[in-house]
């Protein structure tokens, strides 16, 4: 049975291990000052930044979001930045759960949005996401300024 946890119950290297799994090969641009910079703003509650986590016997996926103003609405919205889970834990339901969860914290805090992209790749994700999210015609664009 899977638990949510939120991500100031997780540690440091628990949710380490996962964080540098998710980002993959750009795990590299990842330093450990990054890392921990990222992990310290999830656990502060001071900051914009929140996670939830999902655990079996061990932390398997966390979420990680954060709210903004947009010139589209009066309330704020709420971009759901990081989303992953384990491969070993997929096709369980853990990644709608975890969604289910930043939605549930967002209409608490009274966001009238919940967005998130995805890789054009991620054929998997999008299959999950196409069940209960609308997609958008939107194409990302990042420009880098250091």
């Amino acid at each position: 049975m899977a638990e949510l946890i939120t991500s100031d119950n997780l540690s440091f290297s628990a949710w380490e291990n996962m964080w540098l799994d998710y980002a993959g090969k750009r795990s590299r641009q990842l330093s450990p000052e990054i890392n921990r910079t990222t992990y310290s703003r999830l656990i502060d509650p001071h900051f914009n930044l929140f996670g939830v986590a999902v655990k079996k016997e061990s932390p398997v996926g966390f979420a990680q979001y954060y709210f903004h103003p947009s010139s589209w609405s009066v309330s704020e919205v709420c971009y759901l930045q990081d989303l992953y889970v384990c491969p070993s834990s997929r096709g369980l339901g853990l990644g709608k759960a975890l969604i289910a969860a930043v939605a549930e914290n967002a209409r608490a805090q009274g966001s009238s949005e919940l967005y998130w992209q995805t890789r054009v790749s991620n054929e998997a994700a999008q299959s999950l996401y196409d069940k209960f999210a609308e997609r958008v015609d939107f194409i990302p664009y990042r420009m880098a300024l250091t």
